[in-house]
């Protein structure tokens, strides 16, 4: 093996016997035109004996490429195919010596030039046999080549960008262009100046490192992480190969397709390490969107670590933060997280004992049933109702922060906040997190009313419609609809009269908002969610003033302040900025201690066009467009 590998390395022992093969064959078609009865199949054999001569001579060519040589010189496939070939050009020179020898004036053929039928024959078996040498020959050699190619297309890398290799190669990751390294900090929460100052940051910090070439070399991902736990730091080093989000494997596990998820893993087309290119997801994470125990059991089971964040600039990029914070997003049914949140619960080690770990940890991306985050509280705070009060509304006041809503939300803040009474300065409390700047409980809670009172609105509205068709208002799920959607605004309603019981401040400006206009963005938030086009906002407001009227709010002083907040600019005019719309803007308001006597003014899409032809009024223009230039 050793001599024949050799032999393969060296391009000029190669071309020397693909001369020979293709002196061999010019012999060959010398001799044909001297064979009078050849058979067709003879001529054809011929000329596909030619061809390969002609692959051949693109053999030679590739190995005068020095870095081929090199790569080819441990490869059995390249000793093969020289096996192969030399055996081929001896058996095509012994036909060609023994036919020369035939043909020649007294040799071994009846008169004419006739060669004898069996001689012919045999003649037609031995070029089928070089041939088919030939053609094993080829096929190791591109066997051969297929196997070094990775190879040589990091040679030529290295040679096309050389600085960037080494620095890859002899400096720390984080510092590489194509490394990723993050280190992600919990939010600080702000109390009002009511309270003492204080600033509140969580114990944990991680670190992450991650380094991929692309994606046409090699899908495979090198990840260095390392996490602060009360032990001391944990580092890891892991591996794994990054997959589409619309591939075969991530719809297996959207779908609960468990049999066909194992199917992937058999033939090793997927993997449970497998995670998603384009954020660092898991296959768990796909898992419990779709809340499916049962995949989420089997990828366990089969060793995926739960531990594995994303690529978010966020805490909740873990399997179980992720499952907790998405809760019900989008629907208003509550889905059961119970059996999914067993199975990962496990590989969170972290048990929160103060405040600060409290509001940096999972407790404060939940988004599940009052019931699921009783169970959650017991796994990772059991002194959770022993802390203080602000404490559990901080918590109280970030699950409300979310974009979505669904039926079992109000009562999930109230198991969040316990037992009463709630202290005004506490309801108050200014905090920050995610996307939020600032926020209180109370704020939070009539955005949630404005959002609620917007779904209600359009079915009402579908409602109207229906009727005026001649039809009875709708389905019996249709109904169901309303009646969900009117209990969940009138639960909403009903914690913010317990929190005006507890005497919260109704003008309190937090982030240029009162709770008034907190309501109206809320409102206008929910129709641009949806895609809806807005309506309705007088009666969404007259029957939110209403409400808040039962409350004990005396609605002609109420009025009065929002209005003097207004006009001073002490609150923000903007209210929400709208896609293909722009910002929302309040231009006015009427208000009475009568409800149906408030009326809301905003602005309308065109109002920026009017704004722009008062500035060019205002600005003289010195050409008119497409006149003449004075001279």
């Amino acid at each position: 093996m050793a001599e024949l590998v050799g032999t393969i390395a060296s391009a000029i022992t190669f071309a020397a016997l693909v001369a020979h093969v293709g002196k061999s064959i010019v012999t060959l078609k010398e001799c044909w035109h001297d064979i009078h009865n050849a058979p067709e199949n003879l001529r054809a054999l011929v000329r596909d004996i030619e061809l390969f001569s002609l692959i051949l001579d693109e053999i030679e060519t590739d190995l005068q490429q020095q870095s081929l040589v090199s790569a080819l010189g441990n490869s059995k496939h390249a000793a093969q195919s020289y096996r192969f070939c030399k055996e081929a050009a001896e058996d095509l020179d012994a036909l060609c010596q023994e036919l020369l020898e035939d043909l020649r004036p007294g040799g071994n053929r009846s008169a004419g030039g006739m060669f004898k039928k069996g001689k012919v024959e045999r003649l037609v078996e031995r070029l089928q046999k070089v041939m088919r040498l030939l053609l094993l020959s080829q096929q190791c050699y591109t066997r051969a080549l297929i196997q070094v190619q990775p190879e040589l297309i990091a040679q030529r890398i290295a040679q096309d960008m050389k600085p960037t290799v080494t620095q890859i190669e002899w400096s720390e990751l984080s510092y590489t262009p194509v490394a990723y390294a993050e280190r992600k900090e919990p939010r600080c929460l702000e109390p009002v100046s009511t309270l003492p100052n204080k600033s509140i940051k969580a114990q944990r910090s991680s670190y992450l490192w991650r380094l991929s070439l692309p994606s046409w070399i090699t899908a495979q991902t090198f990840e260095l992480a390392g996490t602060q736990a009360r032990d001391g730091w944990k580092w890891d080093f892991r591996s794994y190969n990054e997959i589409r989000e619309d591939s075969k494997t991530v719809q297996c596990v959207e779908t609960g397709d468990l049999k066909g998820l194992q199917k992937l893993f058999a033939s090793r087309q997927a993997s449970p390490f497998d995670r998603v290119n384009t954020t660092g997801y898991t296959l768990l994470f796909y898992a419990h969107s779709a809340n499916r125990a049962e995949i989420i059991k089997f990828l366990l089971q089969e060793g995926t670590d739960p531990g594995l964040q994303g690529q978010g600039k966020v805490e909740f990029n873990t399997a179980l933060r992720h499952l907790v914070w998405t809760g019900n997003m989008f629907s208003r049914e509550s889905r059961h997280l119970l059996p999914s949140m067993r199975l990962l619960c496990p590989s969170e080690e972290m048990i929160y004992e103060t405040p600060e770990e409290v509001l940096g940890g999972i407790l404060s991306d939940f988004h599940g049933s009052a019931e699921e985050f009783l169970f959650f509280q017991r796994q990772f705070c059991p002194t959770f109702y022993d802390m203080p009060q602000w404490v559990r509304i901080a918590v109280a006041a970030r699950a409300t922060s979310g974009i979505w809503d669904a039926n079992h939300m109000p009562e999930l803040v109230r198991t969040i906040l316990g037992a009463k009474p709630w202290k005004p300065e506490n309801l108050q409390l200014k905090t920050s997190w995610r996307w939020w700047t600032e926020m209180t409980l109370v704020h939070c809670i009539a955005m949630r009313i404005g959002g609620s009172r917007a779904a209600l609105e359009k079915l009402q509205r579908m409602r109207r419609a229906s009727t005026l068709k001649g039809g009875r208002g709708g389905t019996l799920e249709f109904e169901k609809e309303y009646q969900e959607a009117l209990s969940l605004y009138e639960a909403w309603n009903a914690l913010f009269r317990d929190l005006l019981l507890a005497g919260v401040d109704l003008h309190h400006v937090v982030g240029g908002m009162t709770p008034f206009l907190a309501f109206l963005g809320g409102f206008i938030y929910w129709w641009d969610f949806n895609g809806c086009a807005m309506g309705g906002w007088d009666i969404a407001l007259q029957a939110w003033v209403t409400d808040i009227q039962t409350g004990g709010v005396d609605l002609q002083k109420f009025g009065q302040m929002e209005d003097q907040l207004w006009k001073k600019g002490l609150t923000e005019r903007d209210v929400f900025w709208r896609r293909n719309w722009g910002w929302q803007r309040v231009i006015g308001f009427s208000h009475s201690q009568y409800p149906q006597d408030w009326t809301l003014w905003l602005s309308e899409r065109s109002d920026d066009y009017s704004g722009e032809f008062w500035e060019m009024v205002e600005q003289p223009v010195t050409m008119i467009p497409g006149a003449w230039p004075d001279t």
